[in-house]
């Protein structure tokens, strides 16, 4: 082979390869980076339609009934985009589930919302929340913080990122043997929120399990404590 020849090939050779370290590269560098959703949290969650809660306001002097279910739920991946390079680098996780309540005739949306750098020392705050919307005419309203992962026990974290006033969520108690009129359940994971912005800035109290939802709801001040009846979930 010619000397110009052979340096051709060799730079071809040469070439490939570094093509193809630098192609592993990326790949190991985007997967290190891919943000995705604790299990625990989807199975409080993300439920599919089909899935309906009765809850019974034992408040209210005429014992209210609700019927909330699920109209839809999305569990997709989106890019996270490098702030500078305005660039893809990684995926993440998140969901969208949109529910109905009859009694008070409104749409609302449990919506995943996580840290693109889960794990960054720069913030304490956890990585993964999960936000309640309030919807009328397809506008979304109000809407706050209503829990976060990992589900344990501190001080709490600012309810609404985006408010000057100060709100707050934190998870106040982890409860066994927690009954309302479905039965007992453990693992109840109490959650309060100051301020809470879909409740007219009163403060509520809320009770989530693993594979059922929400447990029961109360607003403070207000007649209004909402608890489960029974329940059909699909996951």
């Amino acid at each position: 082979m010619k000397p110009i020849a052979r340096l051709i090939a060799l730079t071809a050779i040469f070439t490939g390869i570094l093509f193809t370290y630098s192609g592993c590269e990326k790949a190991t560098y985007t997967e290190g980076y891919d943000v995705f959703l604790p299990q625990e949290l989807k199975d409080v969650f993300y439920y599919k339609p089909g899935s309906w809660w009765i809850m019974q306001n034992t408040a209210a002097t005429t014992n209210d009934l609700d019927s909330i279910y699920v109209l839809e739920a999305n569990l997709d991946t989106i890019d996270i985009i490098n702030p500078g390079s305005q660039q893809a680098y990684a995926k993440k996780e998140v969901f969208r589930v949109k529910c109905f309540s009859s009694f008070y005739n409104q749409e609302f949306h449990y919506v995943s919302e996580s840290s693109d750098l889960c794990g960054n020392l720069s913030t304490r705050e956890p990585c993964h929340f999960v936000m309640l919307e309030q919807y009328r005419n397809n506008q979304r309203g109000q809407f706050s913080r209503v829990y976060y992962y990992t589900a344990e026990l501190d001080e709490g974290w600012t309810a609404n990122p985006y408010s000057i006033g100060t709100t707050w969520v934190t998870i106040a108690a982890v409860k066994n043997d927690f009954e309302v009129s479905a039965g007992n359940f453990d693992q109840v994971r109490q959650v309060d929120v100051f301020r809470d912005g879909t409740a007219q800035n009163a403060n509520t109290t809320r009770y989530f399990a693993q594979n059922v939802g929400l447990l029961r709801y109360v607003v403070s001040g207000q007649a209004t404590d909402w608890q489960l009846v029974r329940k059909n979930v699909v996951q």
